[in-house]
């Protein structure tokens, strides 16, 4: 047995161990929080609404609004929102769509107690912009070297994600006789423009990108249902036992008779999509111009958002019978199959543009993600400062190759790089939620002007 080889084989226990503790996590904070996902749904609602609406967007020189914050945030639901329903229905069965949903719901407790944390902890460099993510409250609450180690694999693991998206859009473009070759320098020129210009750019870029990906991905999946209609009703039955009936002495059952395969592939492929307990929605969040408390209930839209997308291209394989089809393999291909047979020749094309869009947000959030780690493991407290540049040749070089390596290897290898980001955060955030106890009620409000230091109004509250 090859190198590769073993790593194929090893990936499928790599990739249950970080989500058994995200999903231990989930089920105490939701208890520890009185279930926050669910008593602030009607502020969610209110808090989305409001952010849309407001005519002149709260910022300040070192600041991006709450919206952009969210947007930027909700850039990083890459083609995970494609290609894992697809996976987690091949492995788990259709009732793995079911454990999508409680990934969601026990998802958006995660999202709320990480991004609160990393706004109460964030601080301000020599230049007056904003440090913020998990090395903040790993530092001050553990210590020094536990937010190292978060911010070293952390960027190995934003970096290896960046390559995964840029994969999934350069196989695409094969199939049509495209140069990866090309498509990587332009795709990487692209992605190196905005980056250098900072996250106020990307936040403007991501408030325009993400409603319109969410707006034509969600109407071809309705679509497909709406062509479909007559096999929603088996295709939730076919949820509904699935869930209850395991195909295999593999899928045995877990308690209440669930099947636990297909619990586990949905949950698993669900956190991996919405990124809860990973940390990473918490850099954007941290630059936003807003409290702490209003901020983390907003950061749970991109949790809720990614579970419909999600769910909505589970049921579309579904009625489309694409779930039946032995003959194409558990990749994108099934899901470029279903496409042309709903939208004859322009199916591959929307495809192949929707592809684009997920992977093009995703690798923005991630390489200005990656580069908030970077910034904390060299100590650079003015981000004019050279070494930065070193980071965006590493980001460069890994979209490129990305474009142009092996589809299958780069997205099992990637599950490794969860390890040792994952276990400790969630483990650590666990532990600061049961410390402190005003983590999850609302503080008093405090009076500012549109400029003043939020940061220091809130920490000194």
């Amino acid at each position: 047995m090859n190198i590769t080889e073993l790593i194929y084989s090893m990936s499928d226990t790599a990739l249950a161990i970080p989500f058994y503790f995200i999903i231990f996590a989930s089920l105490v904070l939701t208890i520890i929080s009185r279930g926050i996902q669910f008593r602030t749904l009607s502020t969610v609602g209110k808090l989305l609404w409001h952010a849309i609406t407001l005519k002149k967007q709260p910022e300040t020189a070192n600041t991006i609004s709450p919206l952009d914050a969210l947007a930027t945030a909700m850039s990083s639901i890459g083609t995970g929102t494609i290609v894992g329903p697809i996976i987690a229905i091949g492995w788990g069965g259709p009732g793995a769509l079911a454990g999508y949903i409680i990934g969601t719901i026990l998802g958006a407790a995660v999202t709320f107690t990480e991004v609160r944390l990393a706004m109460m902890y964030r601080k301000r460099r020599a230049d007056g912009s904003i440090s913020g993510g998990p090395m903040e409250y790993l530092h001050d609450e553990f210590s020094p070297f536990l937010a190292k180690i978060y911010a070293f694999f952390g960027f190995l693991l934003l970096t290896a994600w960046s390559s995964v998206q840029s994969n999934a859009v350069a196989v695409q473009l094969n199939t049509y006789g495209c140069s990866t070759f090309w498509f990587g320098i332009i795709l990487t020129g692209l992605i190196m423009l905005l980056l250098i210009r900072g996250i106020k750019i990307i936040g403007r870029f991501n408030e325009k990108l993400v409603p319109l990906k969410f707006i034509t991905y969600i109407s071809a999946m309705a679509w497909i249902l709406i062509v479909n209609h007559a096999a929603l009703p088996e295709a939730f039955a076919s949820i509904w036992h699935s869930l209850f009936t395991p195909a295999t002495a593999l899928g045995a059952s877990i308690g209440f008779g669930l099947n636990q395969t297909a619990m586990r592939w949905g949950i698993s492929r669900s956190i991996h999509s919405n990124e809860a307990g990973i940390g990473t929605s918490t850099f954007p969040h941290s630059v936003a111009q807003a409290d702490s408390y209003s901020q983390s209930i907003l950061a749970m839209v991109s949790v809720y958002s990614n579970g419909i997308l999600c769910f909505l291209t589970g049921l579309a394989i579904l009625v489309s019978g694409a779930s039946q089809d032995t003959t194409t393999s558990l990749d994108i291909t099934v899901f470029a199959r279903i496409m042309e047979n709903h939208f004859a020749a322009a199916g591959p094309i929307l495809l192949l543009i929707f592809t684009f869009m997920f992977a093009f947000g995703t690798i923005l959030s991630n390489c200005y993600n990656g580069s908030q780690c970077f910034l904390y493991l060299t100590k650079q407290t003015h981000l004019k400062n050279g070494g930065i540049s070193y980071y965006y040749l590493l980001a460069a070089i890994t979209i490129f190759l990305g474009s142009i390596a092996d589809f299958k290897f780069v997205w099992t290898i990637i599950d490794f790089f969860l390890l040792p980001v994952a276990i400790p955060h969630v483990i650590a955030i666990v532990i600061l939620a049961l410390r402190r106890k005003d983590l999850f009620s609302q503080p008093a409000p405090t009076y500012q002007s549109e400029h003043s230091d939020i940061i220091k109004a809130e920490r000194n509250t």
